[in-house]
C-alpha cells in the first residue's frame, strides 16, 4: 500500500487524522510540558478546593492552552499562505 498525497488536498478523512496526530506529537514540547507541573501544583496544592472545583480549573486550563494554540497555528496559516 502506497501513500498518495494528492489525497489530502481536499477534505478527508485521512488528512483529518494526519493533523491532529501533529498536533498531539508538536504539543510534547519541553515548552508545553513545562506548563503541566503549573496546573497541577495549583490544583493540587489548595487545601480548599472540591473535586468539581479542581475539575473545572483545569478543564479552563486545558482549553485555554487548545485555544491559544488555535489561534496561533490559525496566524501562522495566514501569515504562510
Amino acid at each position: 500500500m502506497t501513500f498518495d498525497p494528492t489525497s489530502l488536498q481536499s477534505f478527508s478523512f485521512l488528512g483529518l487524522v494526519l493533523v491532529f496526530l501533529g498536533g498531539l506529537l508538536t504539543s510534547l514540547g519541553p515548552c508545553n510540558i513545562a506548563t503541566i507541573p503549573l496546573i497541577v501544583g495549583y490544583v493540587g496544592g489548595s487545601q480548599d478546593l472540591s473535586r468539581g472545583r479542581s475539575f473545572v480549573l483545569s478543564l479552563a486550563f486545558a482549553i485555554g492552552l487548545a485555544i491559544t494554540f488555535m489561534v496561533l497555528g490559525l496566524v501562522a496559516a495566514l501569515v504562510g499562505g
